[in-house]
């Protein structure tokens, strides 16, 4: 009886679709049609420095990706969360150390997926023309096991939407049903997990710099280089950070500020070649430097809504 008041009250919130976070005119566009910002690692730092499973603070250097909780990050323009996972079982919960899925660096703990779950289902409940993607990738191969069979109980934490189980829906049909969370799950958890299993093609996740950032050409070419990129069953995913060189927060101000517009010219360049441009992108510390990420994410899902129509307006003109 409770879940059925639950999913009646989920959808009694239910509205018709007029923009997808801030963008006119996208509701007609499909999932992976639609370019979301996102954060690298979103959990670690969240909720200030990360420690050590042995109690010892971790150096932030070397841990910390982001400074803004998960709140701040959506205010920021923030849709799309990575998060790093790692188990904690009820008999090593103690005060920090909470049961359940909890958000990691490697052997550093931030806090547990669910104060990250439940400030975006909060905002969701108050921002009904957003939707918002979720990707759980890296994790503790230790802890793999009871990440999955907890992924369920974890995610029933949601009162404000649905999860959506859908690979690439119409976004306005989303918005429409009030199912506007989309999860994306490691093979490693196993394909008979009831979240869709992460299908990308993603540019290198792991490279050093010292001096300046990724060039156009660099990231685009590394996309074009996966056959799979034409297939639009797969998200294109643009991972705008680097993991070594220097502190994180350092490697983050080199790929900040008007870097990102860079972004702009790599989707363009997709959508010239393969018909389709970017749909995620990651950076590390959200919010610094003088231009957000969101802004350019969404200059970039207006030039594109703009495409698809020209495209569909072309193709209906041939048929008659």
């Amino acid at each position: 009886m409770f879940n059925f008041l639950v999913i009646a009250s989920i959808i009694s919130l239910a509205h018709t679709c007029t923009t997808v976070n801030g963008v006119t005119g996208a509701c007609d566009l499909r999932l992976n049609e639609f370019a979301f910002a996102g954060a690298n690692n979103a959990g670690a730092g969240a909720y200030g420095v990360l420690w050590y499973w042995t109690g010892v603070a971790a150096l932030s250097c070397f841990y910390r990706h982001q400074n803004k909780n998960i709140t701040e990050q959506l205010e920021l323009g923030i849709r799309y969360f990575d998060f790093d996972t790692a188990y904690i079982n009820a008999s090593s919960a103690t005060g920090w150390w909470e049961e359940g899925i909890v958000m990691v660096d490697g052997d550093a703990y931030s806090k547990s997926l669910k104060h990250a779950l439940t400030e975006i289902d909060n905002f969701l409940g108050e921002h009904e023309d957003e939707v918002v993607v979720i990707r759980l990738k890296n994790h503790s191969a230790w802890a793999r096991e009871a990440i999955k069979s907890t992924l369920q109980d974890e995610f029933s934490i949601f009162n404000n939407t649905q999860l959506n189980g859908e690979r690439n829906p119409r976004l306005g049909d989303a918005i429409d049903r009030n199912w506007r969370v989309f999860v994306f799950v490691n093979e490693e958890f196993g394909r008979q997990c009831f979240k869709p299993v992460l299908e990308q093609v993603e540019s290198v996740s792991h490279a050093g710099a010292t001096v300046k950032c990724w060039e156009v050409n660099e990231i685009y070419d590394m996309i074009m280089s996966d056959e799979r990129v034409t297939d639009e069953y797969y998200q294109v995913q643009v991972n705008w950070f680097y993991t070594y060189g220097l502190c994180i927060h350092e490697l983050a101000s080199l790929c900040d500020g008007e870097e990102l517009y860079k972004i702009r010219e790599i989707n363009r360049l997709l959508r010239e070649s393969t018909g389709r441009g970017v749909n995620l992108v990651l950076i590390d510390y959200v919010g610094s430097g003088d231009v957000r990420l969101a802004d350019v994410m969404k200059k970039i899902n207006e030039e594109n809504v703009k495409y698809i129509a020209d495209k569909k307006r072309k193709l209906g003109t041939k048929e008659l």
